[in-house]
């Protein structure tokens, strides 16, 4: 596959879903055309989700130099998953970088992941970089605390690079043979609401011998825009609610997501005594009206307590209470 331009052989395509987040994107864009890679070796191709704050028109016209351009789609609801299915099938990379909209990258960020594949040559291996938070958020104790630990996924053992299992690696900043994620189907665009896609992928494409290669020096910095209690609590509210359908098709994920330890139906007979304890005790929270509550006392709860310790028990147990509601009625629906 070559740059019609050139010639010569496209290393990447950097596929950027979006919707309605001009500003950011711009940013994101600005900092891919500034990478180390040559601009000859790479495309950025745009996927609008029926945009309507002028992101089209921004990009109405392609860009050189490397080639930039934008392809819409209709929005019919959460579109992330064709998005990310559409801009692989309109790429001319051998690789296929997926990356967030709200992102900026580091100048070698595409470097990085081109060296990742050429020392993992396997089809079947995908890269996924380390996310950073972005120094421009608020300094806020949740802002730190928990958009902090979205970060830290791979924190465990941060600076190593090595393989990952699949149920953690989130498609945020992960590159892939382009074929090779053809060929194992892209995402599910079923997934019409938000969360769990990526996810879904990585299972399936681990059934066919996938392995995810975890590699530091490929970063880019999180500009998270659910920086609040509320709005995070909103994000975890829809994804829990696409839950269910991801343990359909994988049910061995229902025990290995932490998150979901304690969220889920009581079993009587399965469940020891603490676990239901938690269990029960995490149903009671998570009514509105309490959960509601709970998230006008954060402010005063932040102003009285210093310690980040006693803070993340707060937050995580008021995000619980949404994870379960979340969940709840995802199993209805």
């Amino acid at each position: 596959m070559t740059n019609q331009t050139t010639g010569l052989p496209l290393d990447v395509t950097v596929v950027v879903p979006t919707y309605n987040r001009r500003a950011l994107l711009l940013d994101l864009v600005a900092s891919l055309r500034a990478q180390t890679l040559a601009p000859d070796r790479y495309e950025i191709v745009i996927i609008s989700d029926g945009s309507t704050d002028g992101t089209d028109e921004a990009f109405k016209e392609p860009w050189q130099q490397p080639v930039t351009r934008l392809v819409r789609q209709e929005k019919r609801g959460f579109g992330l998953a064709a998005a990310r299915n559409l801009g692989a099938r309109h790429g001319a990379g051998r690789l296929v970088l997926f990356i967030d909209d709200d992102m900026v990258a580091d100048r070698r960020l595409l470097e990085a992941h081109v060296d990742g594949h050429a020392a993992h040559p396997d089809d079947l291996v995908a890269i996924c970089g380390k996310v950073v938070l972005s120094p421009d958020l608020p300094a806020t104790p949740f802002c730190q605390i928990v958009i902090g630990d979205t970060c830290r996924l791979y924190d465990d053992r941060v600076h190593e690079a090595r393989f990952i299992p699949p149920q953690r690696a989130l498609s945020w900043q992960t590159s892939f043979k382009r074929h090779a994620w053809l060929d194992v189907g892209g995402n599910d665009d079923t997934y019409r609401s938000y969360g769990w896609e990526d996810i879904e992928f990585a299972c399936r494409a681990a059934e066919r011998g996938m392995r995810f290669f975890y590699t530091p020096d490929a970063v880019s910095f999180h500009r998270d825009q659910r920086v609040t209690l509320e709005a995070h609590a909103d994000r975890l509210l829809k994804s829990s609610r696409m839950a269910p359908r991801l343990f359909g098709r994988f049910p061995r994920l229902e025990h290995d997501l932490p998150m979901f330890a304690d969220k889920r139906p009581v079993d009587w007979r399965r469940d020891g005594t603490g676990l239901i304890g938690r269990k029960l005790a995490r149903r009671a929270l998570a009514t509105a009206p309490l959960l509601g509550l709970l998230v006008k006392m954060t402010p005063w709860v932040e102003a009285l307590v210093s310690s980040s310790a006693v803070l993340r028990r707060w937050y995580y147990g008021v995000l619980g209470g949404y994870i379960v509601r979340g969940y709840r009625e995802g199993l209805r629906e």
